[in-house]
């Protein structure tokens, strides 16, 4: 009796457990982690250093704005880990093959630096610790 509950209970923990993953959407953006070939990563500290945070392609279409919720604070260890990404990005390098934009305010205004592909650098003194809202520029081209 007591090993057909533990088998029962087994089966019951494994089709939850798979529940759960058939019902959950990949991650698209990340702390801590940037993914070489389509992400935007913006760090913390300036000259690619300190904590950072990744986003590209699978961010959704058009601008996208940093929030302040978990979905967007920097990771990965070091100055700024856990920190929001809006208003507190210090450098970026566009690993994504479009031209990536980094704005001032939310939904693509105000002042704004761009990034060819496979470039980076610091931001400039107006965006430092200022950035609001981002756009890659693979659905058509950003303000």
């Amino acid at each position: 009796m007591k090993i057909r509950r533990k088998i029962a209970a087994g089966v019951l923990s494994m089709a939850a457990l798979g529940l759960g993953l058939i019902s959950a959407s990949p991650a698209s953006a990340s702390a801590g982690y940037c993914n070489p070939t389509v992400d935007a990563c913006l760090y913390y500290s300036p000259g690619y250093s300190g904590a950072f945070f990744g986003d590209g392609y699978g961010s959704g279409m058009g601008y996208e704005d940093y929030t302040y919720d978990s979905n967007h604070t920097f990771g990965g260890g070091g100055a700024g880990n856990g920190q929001y990404v809006r208003n507190n990005a210090a450098s970026v390098y566009n690993y994504a093959d479009d031209i990536l934009t980094i704005y001032y305010s939310p939904g693509g205004y105000g002042v704004s630096q761009r990034f060819k592909p496979r470039t980076g650098g610091d931001l400039i003194s107006a965006l430092r610790n200022n950035n609001a809202s981002q756009c890659i520029e693979w659905t058509g081209t950003c303000r």
